[in-house]
């Protein structure tokens, strides 16, 4: 009877002791957060979960068979689309993508878009053209775009979310912020380096599988990663002026429907008229007036697929004459804003050239 209530007594302690001495152990005390997030997040799942709903929606499906042994490999439907989609990832922020199909019916895409930064190869370039180009998206949101029937999407593309940039470059304080404000000059400014493209034709052409191709995607998208920092190096351009511009930038995405005069941005930006227009062409790819009006039809488009009437989507491009509207619109797109509408089918923004869409059409 008294060992009895002895082993009831004690069991209880010995099992608490037990759990903390497993608690307490040095392997649990030693591992990192990158460490635990690898252990719990398993690759193909960040894979299905990021892109997965959207590759479904225009019939690219999980294949049965996946000859890298690793990551993951998508093909089309034969339906919606045909080809293939391979992507892979380390779970720590970098993705790598190598696309190569063609949409057969025209498909509304939307994908959730993280912060991110990603470099991608071209192979559909035309030659003297260059085949790499940056994008950046330094905000989540939510994009939307048609894909046309008959486009064909072939490229090699290297991702860079936040963890990346947390799990390698912490130390040296390298943020994909600041990182993505300076590509918007860096690629306009500085010739792609060939380390980039060899490390892009790496992973193309890579005949490895299992852990040796990991090996190879994680290797050279690191390789890019180190090519742009040292390109970024090289810029001239003053901090100061590139956030005068960036300021500027935000003021007209968010005054579209008010008279965008250039005396007054140049007040906001604190420059003379011939440095401001010379910053703002190298920084932004093109001419304030040039950028307002691209702007202004994105928008303009944004509203007619959603009803407005022509003399409302005219006031709300900061346009008072609907018939100078039309003029405009029908300069910009080739057809009058209710033919354009009548032509949409799908309602959905429309493609356009911006740098966050992950995947664009032959022009």
């Amino acid at each position: 009877m008294t060992n009895c209530l002895k082993l009831k007594k004690y069991r209880p302690i010995f099992i608490i002791e037990l759990n903390t001495r497993e608690q307490m152990s040095p392997e649990k005390r030693m591992e990192t957060p990158d460490q635990e997030r690898n252990r719990q997040e398993n690759p193909d799942e960040v894979i299905l979960r990021y892109i997965g709903k959207p590759l479904e929606s225009i019939g690219m499906l999980p294949a049965r068979s996946n000859s890298k042994n690793c990551g993951m490999l998508f093909q089309g439907d034969s339906v919606l689309s045909s080809g293939t989609y391979f992507a892979w990832t380390d779970a720590l922020g970098l993705f790598v993508y190598i696309a190569d199909f063609r949409v057969l019916e025209n498909r509304p895409f939307s994908m959730k878009f993280p912060e991110f930064v990603s470099v991608r190869h071209d192979a559909r370039s035309r030659p003297g053209e260059n085949a790499i180009a940056s994008f950046a998206e330094v905000a989540e949101r939510n994009a939307f775009t048609l894909l046309k029937k008959g486009a064909r999407y072939n490229y090699v593309e290297v991702q860079y979310l936040e963890a990346y940039f947390e799990s390698r470059l912490r130390d040296d304080e390298v943020s994909l912020h600041e990182l993505a404000t300076d590509l918007l000059s860096l690629k306009r400014k500085v010739s792609w380096s060939l380390e980039i493209a060899r490390s892009f034709d790496a992973i193309k052409n890579c005949a490895f599988s299992g852990p040796a191709a990991k090996l190879v995607f994680s290797g050279s998208a690191d390789m890019i990663m180190g090519a742009i920092l040292g390109m970024k190096n090289t810029l001239t351009l003053n901090r100061d002026d590139k956030d005068a511009i960036a300021c500027v930038v935000r003021y007209i995405d968010q005054n579209l429907d008010k008279p965008l005069r250039q005396e007054d941005m140049l007040a906001l930006a604190g420059m003379s008229a011939s440095k401001f227009k010379k910053l703002f062409k190298q920084i932004v790819g093109r001419s304030m007036s040039d950028y307002i009006a691209d702007r202004r039809m994105e928008r303009a488009k944004e509203l007619l697929l959603c009803g407005q009437p022509i003399k409302t989507v005219s006031e709300q491009i900061g346009i008072r004459s609907p018939a100078y509207f039309t003029t405009f619109f029908r300069r910009a797109s080739g057809k009058s804003p209710s033919e354009w509408r009548k032509a949409s089918r799908a309602r959905t923004l429309p493609p356009s050239d911006t740098a966050n869409q992950i995947m664009y059409p032959d022009s």
